[in-house]
């Protein structure tokens, strides 16, 4: 970058909103008394950048620090990520340009200095299919509240509701939502269920962790019907407590 003087250059990068105004997502460090800077690397999301898109206009703007906390406006030019991917080239070689000077100067300016991309890396981060296609595989564990604050299971009002054979209540409906979903990224489909905060049979004394089917040596459960069939069995047999 060419500048007439020294001075303490910083960059500033904006992303232009819709409405043409501009929210700023990146400031440089300055470089004291320079006419040539090279700011360090950094890393920014995309989303941050430009909202991930990239055709989304990038304006760049390069400053001259003061300490007096006025800095000198020196020109600036626009750019986006989609131009930016392409990495160093002529592509990404621009003219910084301050406006007011061309305005005054006419033919005789050409720019307040030049800036040529280094560097430039893009990396996506794995999505979660990546990860399902990569063999991860995903545990389902289910616990649920038998305490006596969820109502009395032959009120209506209450999350453990059996009234309704045709309606599920509350506890059903989350253990289908969510592992109706989960148990396809289960290779054995065998899920631990729990239960809490119950008088549990035969004596009746109360358990802040016991086993859904009332196995007293095993949890698990053939997938999610499986725990369904142990949470029905223990609602028709423990006490809320």
């Amino acid at each position: 970058m060419d500048f007439f003087g020294k001075s303490d250059p910083y960059l500033e990068i904006h992303k232009i909103t819709e409405g043409n105004g501009k929210i700023l997502v990146k400031r440089t460090e300055f470089i004291k008394r320079t006419l040539n800077p090279e700011w360090k690397p950094f890393k920014i999301l995309s989303r941050d950048l430009c909202n991930c898109d990239d055709d989304r206009t990038l304006r760049f703007e390069v400053y001259d620090w003061n300490s007096s906390g006025n800095p000198d406006f020196i020109g600036s030019f626009d750019s986006t990520l989609r131009k930016l991917r392409s990495g160093p080239g002529s592509t990404n070689i621009y003219d910084v340009i301050n406006k007011e000077k061309q305005r005054k100067k006419g033919s005789k300016y050409n720019n307040s200095g030049t800036i040529f991309l280094n560097k430039f890396f893009s990396e996506t981060p794995p999505s979660f299919l990546d990860y399902i296609r990569g063999g991860t595989q995903m545990h389902f564990t289910v616990a649920v509240d038998f305490t006596a604050s969820n109502g009395n299971p032959d009120d209506p009002r209450s999350l453990h509701y059996r009234g309704a054979a045709q309606t599920p209540n509350h506890y059903v409906t989350a253990i289908q939502a969510v592992g109706g979903i989960i148990q396809d990224y289960d290779y054995d489909k065998q899920f631990p269920a729990l239960g809490f905060g119950a008088l549990v049979p035969p004596d009746f004394k109360v358990s802040h962790e016991f086993f859904l089917n009332l196995d007293p040596l095993n949890p698990f459960c053939a997938g999610i019907d499986g725990v369904l069939n142990a949470y029905h069995t223990s609602l028709s047999r423990v006490k809320l407590y």
